[in-house]
């Protein structure tokens, strides 16, 4: 087997187990705390980017896409090398490189989506990206060797089968062609707004009744307000930080304080051991002192990783958004004479969080329906939006 046929069977099989490692992650819903881990704050983009508006194609995400993409080229280089023994393995050459050039032209324009509109990189997407660029390196290089009289990879005569430079001509232009068109689909597929798909939403509103909020959580706003969100959250989890810093304050301002919307605000913890859980038994708790709304900032802007563990960590907290440290002994009393009963309404707003379906933070529920993953203002603006009208009179 020819070293270039070789590579191409192993990216193949290396961006497999990229997506079908992403698909797994994306599942559990650990993909987040996962890309932190392993690429720092270049990796705090990934659940950003898994869970925006380009995320799915025709309702499927990218990363079952990328299976299908990944198994199809794995299949073609590996009948290239079948048939190019008997001097059969051009077409499926050319085959490979035209669908490498889409697949590329696909990378191409998601690679834009996290530089510009999103703002946010996903490393898996990023090496997915690098993989397409090399297969389809190697797959052009093997066509045009052929075309252009490299002959087949057994070392027979290019004469086996002959091919005009007009038809070399056409190939090149037909792969040009579809990653054009590839291009053009993914920015037509994945370029979608929300309110697109509002129809199918509205005839999910229409037959799905609205839920009672179960109890619980921070409230917000008006308990008249025709809309009510449920939003789990984790205090330590990056996209939830960002979310409470750069689109909650909007939201509140444009919707909350004007009684259209009542927003609940409970925890999701990713873990259920270290800062996750205890930030989040401290945040139940501060729900019954009169500085619950500046206790919830404290932690949503302390540092993560925390600086200091333990109750040294609530205390830094409060006193960062000038809180006095008296605050933080109330919520230790709290903690510490009332810990059963905390920890017991952690696991019941999981279990709510649970019963949506939802697997993990950042996660919200309008009237009964479940959205998972972070959200842009406009996009949550355009859901409460679609959500009120189907209150008007």
């Amino acid at each position: 087997m020819k070293l270039r046929q070789f590579f191409l069977v192993l990216l193949c099989l290396f961006g497999l187990a990229d997506v079908l490692f992403l698909s797994a992650q994306e599942d559990k819903g650990t993909i987040g705390q996962f890309c932190e881990s392993l690429a720092g704050s270049f990796g705090a983009g990934c659940e950003k980017v898994l869970s925006s508006r380009f995320s799915t194609v025709a309702g499927f995400p990218l990363s079952q896409w990328g299976m299908v993409y990944y198994l199809t080229m794995l299949w073609l280089s590996i009948w290239v090398r079948v048939e190019s023994d008997r001097g059969g393995g051009r077409a499926a050459g050319v085959l490979l490189a035209i669908l490498s050039g889409t697949g590329l032209g696909v990378s191409v324009y998601l690679t834009y989506l996290q530089a510009g509109p999103l703002g946010a990189w996903c490393p898996f997407c990023l090496m997915s990206a690098a993989i397409t660029l090399l297969i389809a390196v190697l797959s052009v290089w093997g066509a045009c060797r052929s075309i252009f009289g490299g002959g087949p990879s057994n070392g027979a005569p290019a004469e086996v089968l002959p091919l005009s430079r007009s038809g070399a001509t056409a190939v090149a232009a037909l792969s040009l062609l579809s990653i054009l068109m590839a291009s053009g689909l993914a920015v037509a597929l994945l370029s979608r707004r929300p309110e697109k798909a509002s129809s199918a939403l509205e005839d999910m509103m229409r037959y799905v009744p609205r839920r009672v909020t179960p109890p619980g959580g921070q409230a917000y706003g008006l308990d008249t307000a025709p809309v009510a969100v449920q939003a789990f959250l984790d205090y330590t989890c990056q996209h939830c930080r960002s979310f409470e810093a750069d689109v909650f304050p909007r939201i509140r301002r444009e919707y909350i304080d004007p009684g259209r919307v009542r927003w609940i605000s409970k925890v999701l913890p990713h873990s259920d051991q270290g800062a996750p859980m205890f930030f989040s038994m401290a945040g139940i708790c501060a729900r019954s002192t009169k500085d619950s709304g500046a206790i919830e900032r404290a932690f949503f802007s302390y540092p993560m990783p925390s600086p200091k563990t333990g109750f040294d960590a609530l205390v830094d907290a409060v006193q960062k958004v000038g809180l006095d440290t008296q605050v933080a002994a109330g919520l230790r009393t709290c903690m510490e004479t009332r810990y059963r009963d905390v920890q017991q309404q952690v696991i019941v707003e999981v279990q709510q969080a649970f019963s949506y379906g939802l697997k993990g933070p950042p996660a919200f529920v309008i009237d009964g329906i479940a959205f998972q993953g972070s959200m842009e203002y406009r996009t949550l603006s355009d859901l409460l939006e679609l959500f009120l009208t189907q209150h008007q009179p």
